[in-house]
């Protein structure tokens, strides 16, 4: 509550001023109790909702001391004064001074409460800012509740591969129109299941090949290629030949072709 608000209570002799006082400023802390509620329900933290309940739990503590002070203001033999008695719109100085020492002390007891009230409430918030920068930032490594070392993931082991060619490019020179030349691959079966293979066809007519069409469990077979230069076509003749399993999944390698036709 400001020092403005508190300039507008009227404040007035009797106990139905004080009273009315009392009633205004408990009106004020239930606002704010419902207030800090609503942050303790959506506290990103379970440590600040706390704190926000410890704050409601001094509030209702204020409170009940209002309530304290509303009793006494409202025991036997306290006289209000109608709202149509002329000393309601004296002037201050015109104010006994024995009516004017209980309404200022009970005036300085709310202004200490509300006060204390807001310096708390701010301090929270100014300290969990603070909290909030001077928190570091998390670890990358990932640590049990045990306190065991950190969980290191694994690499992935690689799939092991059926087939391997050897070698996977082979160049055959040069070649005259109406000439052959002859190179071979070797093929690798890695598995301890006989594999059936098959070779497919490169878009030029002008290769031949020979193999073998099952490759024994962890053996080899010869691919035999043949480029026959009299369908070749004339310049760099780079061709790419295909070896399938015939497995599910079907695995493929592949080996390159590279001659010189003139």
């Amino acid at each position: 509550m400001s020092d403005d608000e508190w300039n507008t209570v009227n404040i007035r002799p009797g106990a139905g001023g004080v009273l009315r006082e009392i009633d205004l400023l408990r009106r004020r802390y239930a606002d704010h109790r419902s207030t800090l509620e609503r942050l303790a329900a959506d506290a990103p933290t379970e440590q600040l909702a706390r704190r926000y309940r410890q704050l409601i739990g001094e509030l209702e503590a204020s409170m009940a001391r209002i309530a304290e002070l509303e009793m006494g203001a409202d025991e036997p033999g306290a006289e209000p004064l109608d709202d149509h008695d002329p000393r309601w719109h004296e002037p201050e100085e015109a104010v006994a001074f024995e009516e004017e020492r209980p309404r200022r002390g009970l005036s300085t007891i709310l202004v200490v409460l509300a006060a204390a009230f807001i310096v708390g409430v701010v301090g929270l918030f100014a300290w969990n800012w603070i909290r909030g920068d001077a928190e570091p930032e998390a670890p990358a490594a990932i640590v049990e509740p045990s306190g065991r070392e950190p969980l290191i993931e694994p690499e992935p082991v690689p799939q092991e591969v059926a087939l391997t060619a050897s070698p996977d490019q082979q160049s055959y020179g040069e070649l005259r129109r109406g000439t052959r030349a002859v190179r071979q691959f070797e093929i690798e079966n890695h598995t301890d299941e006989t594999l059936p293979i098959s070779v497919l066809r490169s878009d030029c007519r002008c290769l031949w090949f020979e193999y073998a069409d099952t490759i024994p469990p962890r053996g080899t077979t010869t691919l035999t290629v043949t480029v026959d230069g009299a369908k070749a076509p004339a310049g760099t003749l780079r061709e790419t030949v295909q070896i399938v399993s015939k497995t599910d999944p079907p695995e493929t390698i592949a080996v390159e072709i590279v001659a010189e036709i003139n």
